[in-house]
């Protein structure tokens, strides 16, 4: 899983000693979240780090969830603007993404989805 990945990048450029993966609470993708993630774990040259996962709902006003939701809208925006108009940025994006150091930043584009019959449960 990509964003797993992205956790333990981090983690090696960064001095910790506990990892703390925060999501928004959504009650149709909890469940989903619960079950990628109940065996993530970390290591640090061969000694376990802890790592807790917890949910937050958006109506507690955490400061980290509002700047998520901004990051997520100037991607949004990226997005369907990237389905007219390649090779230009919208302000807000390029305010998140440019000019930062990759280390701190970073993002993924969903070019196509492929329906894996087997994995849904399907016949």
């Amino acid at each position: 899983m990509t964003l797993k990945q992205r956790i333990v990048d981090i983690a090696r450029w960064t001095r910790f000693r506990s990892v703390a993966v925060i999501f928004e609470s959504s009650e149709r993708a909890d469940p989903l979240i619960e079950d990628v993630f109940q065996n993530f774990s970390i290591e640090e040259n061969g000694n376990p780090v802890p790592v807790e996962c917890y949910f937050m709902r958006k109506r507690e006003g955490e400061p980290g969830l509002e700047v998520a939701d901004f990051i997520m809208h100037a991607i949004g925006r990226q997005a369907r603007h990237n389905l007219t108009k390649r090779g230009t940025f919208v302000p807000d994006f390029a305010a998140v993404f440019h000019g930062i150091d990759t280390k701190l930043v970073s993002f993924m584009e969903v070019s196509s989805v492929v329906q894996n019959r087997s994995v849904v449960g399907e016949p």
